[in-house]
């Protein structure tokens, strides 16, 4: 949305590049602990309040979009902490919610509405961007954050009452709890060779194309059509290796 911004003359390209950076690292911020605040808090509760700020920052996106580049990026960078933060929580709440019985069918349920809603979504944004504007549409996905929030909080549960009873963790603080990640982190140094590469290619490649791709499209195409099917196939490409790493089992993982 706010590639197709810079299509609209509503934003400039640097402005853009601050606004991802922003999101970006609101995002890096929140996920490193959301896992241990998943573990330590309920998984609904850690799903509601990311899911709020989400839904809080989005409408103050799309009302300083123009007028305030920090207020801007202050939001986005909420927006992307209520994202990292809510992702680990999200997750794990098919096993809090859901007997086990159901799980693995609801698994498949939320994977599958994952990529069929990061696939079709870039051109339902594209299209919905002719007829809603860029405000408009930021204004919806914060509604879709609201309903993220709110949804988990009514659903089933899966001991048929209360909430599946966990132990917290009373005897480590928070610190501790992550600092035990990182040493398990580094006992494979397969996952670390992995994380240095994703960090190069996001820090990099990303960036680029992200900033690129929206100027490409309105300058050398005159329209969202490539931004969008850029992103589009993005997302293809990435359950055509998905359905390839299914298929392939390698000898070493990383």
């Amino acid at each position: 949305m706010l590639g197709l911004a810079v299509l609209h003359g509503t934003i400039t390209a640097v402005d853009l590049g601050a606004l991802l950076a922003a999101r970006t690292a609101g995002f890096l911020a929140a996920v490193p602990v959301a896992g241990v605040l998943a573990d330590r808090h309920s998984r609904r509760g850690v799903v509601l309040w990311s899911g709020l700020a989400g839904a809080v920052a989005l409408p103050v996106t799309a009302l300083a979009l123009d007028r305030s580049t920090p207020l801007t990026a202050l939001a986005c960078a909420v927006a992307g902490a209520g994202q990292g933060a809510c992702r680990p929580a999200f997750q794990a709440l098919a096993a809090e919610v859901v007997d086990e019985a159901h799980r693995r069918r609801a698994n498949a349920a939320l994977s599958l509405a994952v990529r069929v809603t990061t696939l079709a979504g870039p051109s339902l944004t594209t299209l919905a961007a002719l007829v809603l504007g860029d405000r408009a549409l930021l204004l919806c996905v914060g509604l879709l954050w609201l309903v993220a929030a709110l949804v988990p909080g009514g659903g089933a549960r899966a001991d048929g009452g209360g909430t599946v009873p966990r132990g917290r963790p009373t005897r480590t603080g928070l610190l501790e709890e992550f600092a035990e990640g990182v040493r398990e982190a580094r006992r494979h140094p397969w996952f670390l060779a992995g994380l240095a590469a994703l960090t190069a290619v996001i820090a990099t490649g990303y960036s680029a194309t992200g900033v690129a791709l929206p100027l490409l499209s309105r300058d050398e195409y005159g329209s969202g059509a490539v931004l969008a099917g850029a992103t589009t196939a993005y997302t293809a490409g990435a359950l055509l290796g998905a359905l390839l790493i299914a298929r392939r089992r390698p000898r070493t993982q990383g």
